[in-house]
């Protein structure tokens, strides 16, 4: 091994030290906040093992309540915890956990999210590594340095996001097709809309791809299809349930409200939507959601109308991913934890950096502001955002409190229309010229 990968290896093992050392110690210093998002999947799968509607609000609340760890929590958030938001399909992963004790649930849980986000990042270390090792180990380092928010929220997507690098790294290398199925099988089980779109990737990606994408959703199903019977038996209305508890979750004034009262962008773990946009300029929901999917669901038909009409090469399917990874984040309901997805832009970034051209510069400095706004660096905004903010008036106001306290759909959003662009350009002028075979051409 040659002395600049090792150097690379060793910012990969000081970044996964520091993963996981500030994620104990956040987790240790707030266990209030540690309890939060496991405590929703453990207790409403609890609620199902003894055949109570887990979407009901007043069944969780009375198992919190009942439970000795949350006896003195705040009633104020274990309502917010209440609203629980997870298709059916999730117990198929939550149920075994809670038929544990819930010390030793949080603690395997956690343990499943630092091995699997660890691994996915040593994984696209890897892939990029031949490049530029020292490059590609210090953004690795910089996300895993700022992500040890993923432990303490204990989200899902921990696992999801990871399981789902992994699996892209496994059919793109054409290495351990197995586990690639069953990654990404989990991830779309566990946060279909984290994960989902890059499932679309591999359908539209050409005869093997898209027999792997099958193979992948025959696996899902059966992992789900049984929890979603099983669910209806005891809790038949559970799709207006939780409808309503995503409609009361993100009302205004509530936990999930993108607009312009609301805490997002000022509190850790932020909405990253691009509704958190919009919804500074037309407080309407109905009027914000609709200009948010103005701006990104035409990219993303155009994204697959691309995909699927011109064949592409095994370089340039990462740029397709890395543009769908960041747009994937912006029409529906995304937190910081899930945008950890844009860990599969690195890969792309590295390629078009080894080429010293001006796209190679805004690989680089997308793929900084990335890893350092969607996780825990960027926390210190909230010291100095109120002042600056307060600083402005009506329409400049607005625009400081987008820029400083939601910056991250801003970026995301640039992220994927770049990287689209690249794709999009690439593949048409290699299908053009007739001169790129895309079986015949390897990822560095």
């Amino acid at each position: 091994m040659t002395r600049a990968r090792m150097d690379g290896l060793y910012l990969i093992m000081l970044g996964s030290s520091v993963f996981v050392l500030l994620g104990i110690s956040l987790v240790i210093i707030l266990p209030c906040i540690s309890k939060g998002d496991f405590q929703g999947m453990f207790y409403s799968a609890s609620c199902a093992l003894h055949r109570q509607d887990p979407y009901n609000q007043a069944n969780l609340i009375a198992v919190y309540e009942a439970a000795a760890p949350f006896s003195e929590s705040d009633p104020a958030f274990r309502t917010i915890q209440s609203f629980y938001c997870y298709f059916p399909n999730a117990f198929a992963i939550t149920v075994p956990f809670a038929l544990m004790p819930f010390w030793a649930a949080q603690v395997l849980w956690l343990f499943f999210i630092a091995i699997t986000f660890i691994a996915a990042s040593l994984l696209m270390w890897i892939q990029a590594s031949n490049i530029y090792p020292r490059l590609t180990g210090a953004l690795v380092c910089l996300l895993l340095c700022n992500s040890g928010g993923l432990l303490l929220i204990g989200n899902a997507a921990g696992i999801a996001v990871s399981l789902c690098v992994i699996a892209v790294w496994c059919f793109l290398n054409n290495r351990y097709i197995a586990l690639g199925i069953l990654c990404l099988a989990i991830s779309l089980t566990l946060k279909p809309n984290d994960t989902g779109l890059i499932w679309v990737y591999f359908l539209l990606a050409g005869r093997v791809q898209r027999r792997r994408a099958l193979l992948t959703a025959a696996l899902t199903g059966i992992l789900a299809l049984p929890c979603v019977f099983w669910i209806s038996t005891f809790a038949p209305h559970w799709r207006h349930e939780i409808q309503a508890n995503i409609a009361a979750d993100s009302a205004p004034g509530h936990n999930s409200d993108p607009g312009p009262n609301s805490l997002t962008g000022r509190v850790s773990d932020s909405v990253i939507d691009f509704q958190t946009v919009t919804g500074m300029y037309f407080p309407d929901p109905a009027v914000y959601n609709r200009v948010a999917w103005l701006l990104t669901v035409p990219l993303i038909l155009f994204w697959a109308f691309a995909l699927w009409k011109y064949p592409h090469t095994k370089v340039e399917a990462w740029y397709a991913i890395a543009s769908i990874s960041a747009l994937s984040m912006l029409p529906l309901y995304h937190r910081q934890h899930d945008a950890k997805l844009i860990l599969l832009t690195l890969p792309a970034a590295i390629m078009l950096m080894r080429e010293q051209r001006l796209q190679g510069r805004i690989a680089l400095v997308l793929s900084i502001a990335c890893f350092s706004l969607i996780g825990d660096l960027w926390l210190a905004k909230y010291f100095f955002i109120e002042r600056l903010i307060a600083s402005g008036n009506g329409l400049v106001q607005n625009i400081l409190s987008v820029i400083l306290s939601r910056p991250e759909p801003i970026i995301l959003f640039a992220t994927a229309i770049f990287y689209l662009w690249v794709f999009v350009g690439r593949t048409k002028r290699s299908f053009l010229n007739r001169s790129v075979s895309p079986t015949h051409v390897a990822i560095p």
